[in-house]
């Protein structure tokens, strides 16, 4: 009985830390595309282009950002998800003029689920981003968004010897 209330005690503990931390942060909610596979495809002899969708949701404060994100690829049966972790460059100190921008680098790490002529793989995934974000209202705007990801899916299907690869993103973000 005694192991019982010690655990309720440590769990409520546990919330209430918890909310104190993210009383000080904001939500933030984003939606990118990759411009180049909307307009090029993903192969070189693709006819169209594909729709390259990820979505991010976390915690924002003054100095980083944090959270998760799902990306989709169904012309490449494509989806990874996982955990990413931004540090905000605060340039508007030295350069009063970029106070609607917002400069973050940081990295991400995760697993990707594909599948290729019915064979699933799932593999591990890490990448370095850098962010730039413009806020067009207090809490919404536009964001630029690239990184150089490991994909271990390369490694699997193609036994490639360079598996990294940079992506671009465009996209929208609000903060609540």
């Amino acid at each position: 009985m005694r192991t019982k209330y010690i655990i309720l005690v440590m769990v409520y503990v546990l919330f209430h830390i918890t909310g104190l931390i993210v009383a000080q942060e904001k939500g933030i909610i984003q939606l990118y595309l990759d411009p180049k596979m909307m307009v090029e495809g993903p192969y070189a002899d693709s006819k169209s282009g594909e729709l390259d969708l990820m979505i991010k949701a976390g915690l924002s404060n003054k100095t980083y950002e944090m959270g998760f994100f799902v990306e989709q690829f169904k012309a490449l049966s494509y989806t990874s998800i996982g955990a990413y972790y931004n540090k905000k460059v605060n340039v508007e100190k030295i350069l009063p003029m970029l106070n609607r921008f917002e400069f973050s680098a940081g990295l991400d790490t995760g697993f990707i689920h594909r599948i290729i002529s019915n064979q699933k793989n799932y593999s591990f995934t890490a990448a370095l981003n850098a962010e730039t974000k413009y806020y067009i209202k207090k809490n919404f705007g536009v964001s630029l968004l690239s990184n150089y990801r490991y994909r271990g899916d390369l490694v699997h299907f193609y036994d490639t010897k360079n598996p990294m690869l940079f992506s671009g993103y465009v996209g929208l973000f609000y903060k609540f």
